[in-house]
């Protein structure tokens, strides 16, 4: 992750080609990820914008295997 953007890996998709790399505009603010992905517009012709908000559910400790 770099300041305002972050960046995902593609390893499977809808297109035959993998290994895609994607950079999104991001915010963290808390317990909290925004991710904003590229503007679009609808078949309608309308412009169209999608937001992900992601919350953190529980810390490191709890995603780690317990000796």
């Amino acid at each position: 992750m770099y300041p305002g953007q972050v960046f995902h890996n593609i390893l499977a998709g809808v297109s035959p080609i993998g290994g895609s790399i994607l950079r999104r505009s991001a915010v963290i603010s808390g317990d909290e990820l925004t991710v904003q992905l590229p503007a679009t517009r609808n078949q309608q012709g309308e412009d169209a914008q999608t937001i992900v908000i992601l919350k953190r559910l529980s810390g490191a400790t709890d995603m780690l295997p317990r000796p």
